[in-house]
């Protein structure tokens, strides 16, 4: 098994161990697993190993599920407290995750292991230290009645200790995880549901479909829009995927969700500190000055260089090519009149992702510039706002996509360069369904070299609302029309 992405090792059993809710078993009826022939193990083995391997089926260790739903099988090897310093595992003739086997014994000694497939491992070799553990995925995409009835299955890893050259001892493998496959509902319970999504979730992170994986979690918040777990697994999984503006908007959205909950101090300060961390990550060094783009109606004019400084290269009109993150800029001190007092707004919720119809560069100046808080501290052409691909190019558009789906009642769109374009504005659920909530000719007197909010209110639609969808007429208003920030506002929706 190889490494196929780069998703934080056991980043799910965390979503269980810390989120509000990420390890209830409420759901498919948790019957007693029935006795059925047990896996031996060798517990002398475990008292000899410097190793300790633990294992885990959908974030615990007895896991409920019913036809229709996956198996998520973690295992970790794990370097005891007291032993040396670190134990380096390899395989000359593979990976040293060859040496692991999964094994899956069902109702009368039926052996379903092979229903379990690869889906990661921790490199090719593995250093165990105090701090750095091991970890190998097994997955089952879904459980089909005709492979694996209801009943009760024991799991376990078992490691072939020969395929290390002797690097541990004989017979050692993970305690079993006891998995009860009970009867689906027609109207599963709130817990149920949460289990499932975060299983799919997860699955789909593994087997590197991120697409699906978000798709799960918008169609579940669309019915549960303030369920932590799931804000907070969408979170980690936008993060380790690199997208670190959108998983602020989910972690944060995650707390508010937990302290609206008042949820215990304990589990709301381990978002908290998560928060935080990611904050840090996106507090960027003062953003060097760039040439805006070269429009001769554009409002925004550079300043002359200072007389002893050399000349500056002609400003040439090409996209640069994107670095292995965006570069996003911390949320600013207000720079336009109603920026607080927007800020502020509990209903209001930044967009976490965004496309458009162009963009003038894959990075500075693209759609995803318009996610999260605003960032852009003056009027006129700047990088950390989205600016189509040419100016007066008759129509354009902008979608943004939010955490939390609402029953939206208004949009505010941060204009910072040439505002006034926006001639259309539609409302989207997450099953597709669509309505235009404002058009028209904007008629707003906007200052002048000013930034600008254009704001939209409307009765809500009749769906929660995920995304936003505003079209420009941007020969409208001549010069690049950029927009640095849009925030939906709107009370939670409920069913």
């Amino acid at each position: 098994m190889q490494a196929k992405h780069a998703i934080i090792p056991g980043f799910i059993v965390a979503v269980a161990l810390l989120i509000p809710g990420g390890s209830g078993q409420a759901g498919p009826a948790a019957t007693p697993p029935a006795e059925i022939p047990s896996l031996a193990a060798n517990p002398a083995a475990h008292r000899a190993s410097p190793v300790v391997v633990s294992a885990s089926a959908n974030g615990s260790v007895q896991p409920v599920v019913a036809a229709g739903w996956p198996i998520v099988v973690e295992v970790m090897l794990l370097l005891k407290p007291g032993a040396e310093a670190s134990l380096t595992l390899s395989n000359p003739a593979g990976s040293w995750s060859d040496a692991l086997k999964l094994e899956c014994i069902g109702p009368g000694g039926v052996d379903c292991s092979t229903l379990f497939s690869p889906a990661y491992a921790t490199g090719k070799s593995i250093e165990l230290t105090p701090e750095r553990s091991g970890l190998l995925v097994w997955i089952l995409d879904a459980v089909e009645p005709g492979t694996m009835p209801e009943g009760s299955y024991r799991i376990r890893a078992v490691v072939d200790e020969k395929t290390l050259g002797g690097a541990l001892p004989a017979g050692l493998a993970s305690s079993p995880i006891l998995v009860t496959v009970g009867p689906n509902s027609a109207t599963p319970s709130p817990g149920a549901a949460q289990r499932k999504c975060l299983a799919m979730m997860n699955a789909a992170a593994w087997r590197n479909d991120t697409t699906k994986a978000f798709a799960n979690a918008a169609a579940y918040l669309a019915e549960h829009p303030q369920d932590v777990a799931v804000l907070f697994l969408q979170g980690k999984i936008q993060r380790a995927g690199g997208r670190k503006v959108e998983a602020l908007a989910s972690f944060e959205a995650a707390l508010m969700a937990a302290e609206e909950h008042k949820e215990p101090m304990g589990e709301n300060f381990a978002i908290m500190e998560v928060v935080e961390d990611l904050r840090r990550e996106l507090a960027p060094a003062q953003p060097a000055a760039i040439p805006p783009p070269e429009h001769p109606d554009n409002v925004a004019v550079q300043k002359p260089a200072h007389p002893s400084a050399p000349p500056a290269p002609p400003a040439v009109k090409t996209a640069l090519p994107a670095p292995p993150q965006v570069p996003v800029a911390a949320p600013i001190v207000p720079a336009a009149p109603d920026d607080l007092q927007f800020m502020r707004d509990p209903h209001g919720q930044w967009a976490t992702a965004a496309e458009a119809s162009s963009e003038y560069g894959p990075v500075r100046f693209s759609a995803r510039q318009a996610t999260g808080a605003p960032n852009v501290t003056s009027y006129g052409d700047r990088p950390e706002a989205w600016a189509s691909k040419s100016a007066d190019n008759s129509e354009e558009w902008l979608k943004l996509t939010f955490a939390r789906p609402v029953r939206a009642s208004a949009v505010r769109v941060r204009q910072t360069q040439n505002p006034g374009a926006i001639v259309k504005v539609e409302a989207f659920a997450a099953d597709g369904r669509s309505a235009v909530v404002w058009s028209g000719h904007d008629s707003t007197a906007y200052p002048k070299n000013q930034i600008a909010w254009f704001t939209a209110t409307f009765e809500p639609p009749p769906f929660p609302v995920v995304a936003i969808k505003l079209t420009l007429d941007s020969a409208a208003v001549k010069g690049w029309n950029e927009i640095d920030a849009v925030q939906l506002v709107g009370e939670p929706a409920t069913l």
